[in-house]
């Protein structure tokens, strides 16, 4: 695209949406949890209130994560995360941002 290696690339945000989701274990417990849409990615962010024992926060990512088997798990510690989109009109959206970069 003719920009220098150094200089980071920036789309416009379009059709980014945020929100809430309920999640419902098998056994029936319940979270709400921040929901935040880009593109054809979904991303969803458990807060847990202070006090919560860590025990509790791996109890609750190992439930979601055995109910949600296409969920990728990203921690702060993570360096990076492979992700694999197969949505509907993944490759048409992919192809428009590409169109809408500022530098």
């Amino acid at each position: 695209m003719g920009l220098p290696d150094d200089k980071a690339l920036r789309w416009e945000p379009d059709l980014h949406r945020i929100g809430f989701a309920q999640f419902i274990s098998n056994d029936g417990r319940k979270k709400i949890l921040r929901a935040v849409h880009l593109r054809s990615y979904s991303f969803f962010l458990a807060f847990f209130q202070p006090g919560t024992t860590k025990s509790e926060i791996n109890e609750f990512i190992s439930i979601f994560l055995l109910q949600k088997q296409e969920v990728k798990h990203i921690s702060p510690r993570s360096d990076s995360v492979v992700l694999f989109c197969d949505g509907m009109d993944a490759l048409q959206s992919f192809q428009g941002s590409h169109r809408k970069f500022i530098a």
